[in-house]
């Protein structure tokens, strides 16, 4: 009788780390799982599967199983005169070892107790974890400011009493918490894909996604806003009305302000450590009459200026 090969049962090599037969393993596991795979035959695939993962999770069970593959059985761990002889033989090269099958059930005997796999022992109920869900969620800055609470709907798959899956659409509040930034995450334990076999639900993790603001423009906790002034109020300073998270507030625009000068109102960024900073840009009016070009005509004969030199 031949061993199974249980590297190509998950189909991962002979030199397959740990991660990567638990990956495997999982994969297959629910692909195979009878209460949710429609295949003809999903139930003995599951329990080869989880037979081997039984054995090359645990190191020394696939150890044992590595030397059974290349030697066959060694000197004590099994009584019986044909494993030994088997074994002070030369080792195994290439090809799929043969078993009697009294070596077999030793063997398995060893690595599961009496009536293993091979018998017909009881099949352990393997509990598998549901899957993680991520899920994306758009919010205002002001939403952040503020703290908020979201709704969502989420479309969970779970096995129904048919056997087969069966989607179900589940609605969640999510609170949103004060500060938070563009790309954080939100940890929900329990609320992903249900566990199978009484296995524990899977997480939904909820990423935060700001939107672009009209006003403002965030880095980190702080806030950028452009505030527009007309040229004599550059010139001579004026009180000037600025949006933030909190409303309006009033600052001074100082008299010979430039294009892009910034000031900075502290504390008033995203949170209390967070500031906003405003950026003045001056904005010309547009000329409707023969009295408004003279007005700019009498100011450009007024001022000894050149920009281009001046900006310099």
């Amino acid at each position: 009788m031949e061993l199974k090969d249980y590297y190509k049962i998950l189909g991962v090599s002979k030199d397959a780390t740990q991660p990567e037969i638990k990956k495997a393993y999982r994969k297959l596991a629910r692909k195979y799982h009878p209460d949710v795979s429609s295949e003809a035959d999903a139930q003995e695939k599951f329990k080869e599967v989880n037979e081997a993962n039984a054995i090359l999770k645990d190191e020394k069970k696939r150890a044992e199983y590595d030397q059974m593959r290349q030697y066959g059985p060694q000197p004590g761990a099994h009584s019986h005169a044909g494993a030994q002889q088997r074994h002070q033989g030369q080792p195994f090269s290439g090809g799929q070892q043969e078993f009697s099958e009294e070596e077999l059930n030793a063997f398995f005997s060893s690595m599961f107790g009496e009536g293993g796999p091979r018998g017909h022992a009881r099949q352990p109920e393997y509990k598998m974890r549901g899957q993680d869900f991520h899920y994306q969620l758009n919010i205002s800055l002001e939403d952040s400011f503020q703290g908020a609470s979201k709704t969502i709907q989420l479309a969970i798959n779970k096995p129904g009493q048919s056997g087969h899956l069966e989607t179900e659409t589940k609605t969640l509040n999510i609170k949103i918490p004060k500060g938070i930034q563009s790309g954080k995450h939100i940890r929900l334990k329990g609320q992903g894909e249900p566990g199978l076999n009484g296995g524990e639900n899977g997480d939904l993790f909820i990423e935060i996604h700001m939107e672009p603001h009209k006003l403002f423009v965030l880095d980190g906790k702080n806030i950028t806003t452009v505030v527009f002034i007309s040229p004599w109020e550059a010139a001579l300073g004026a009180s000037i009305d600025v949006p933030t998270l909190k409303g309006k507030v009033s600052m001074k625009a100082p008299p010979n302000t430039r294009p892009g000068k910034k000031m900075r109102l502290k504390g008033l960024g995203l949170t209390s450590d967070g500031d906003q900073f405003v950026q003045f840009k001056i904005i010309n009016p547009v000329l409707h009459s023969e009295s408004d070009k003279r007005a700019f005509e009498n100011l450009s004969k007024q001022f000894d200026f050149n920009p281009r030199t001046e900006g310099a």
